[in-house]
């Protein structure tokens, strides 16, 4: 956690692409480099009609780090997968207070963004989970 590009580290997700799974790498000084990406093509009407280009931002900060292992921290989100490929997993879950659902009729439904995080590689693989 001590590497200087984790504080500005990006969580990026396609939220336009249904079922959307992704790699990106930083790249030092650049721009984000996309490795792949499981769909190109934006549907019109996924997630729902008139959803925003962009999310409000939300800056997020560190509270308290409570050490614990990856299956407990694992039981909180549904499906998730036994083993993550990096060092840092960030689950982020629909969001109650930005005034945007991120799913339309699907927030309810336990959907979640996780980021597996190679902080050695600086490689971010995105995919969602559900119940």
């Amino acid at each position: 956690m001590s590497r200087p590009y984790i504080s500005s580290f990006p969580l990026i997700y396609g939220m336009c692409f249904d079922g959307c799974e992704m790699k990106y790498r930083l790249v030092p000084n650049g721009p984000v480099e996309v490795v792949h990406m499981s769909t190109t093509r934006s549907l019109d009407d996924w997630p729902y009609r008139d959803f925003p280009a962009l999310l409000p931002f939300v800056p997020l900060a560190l509270a308290t780090a409570t050490p614990r292992s990856y299956a407990d921290f694992a039981k909180r989100f549904p499906n998730m997968p036994d083993r993550p490929e990096g060092q840092l997993v960030v689950c982020v879950t629909p969001p109650a207070t930005v005034g945007v659902s991120l799913w339309g009729s699907g927030d309810y439904e336990g959907v979640t963004i996780v980021f597996d995080c190679d902080l050695t590689t600086a490689t971010v693989h995105a995919y969602n989970v559900t119940t």
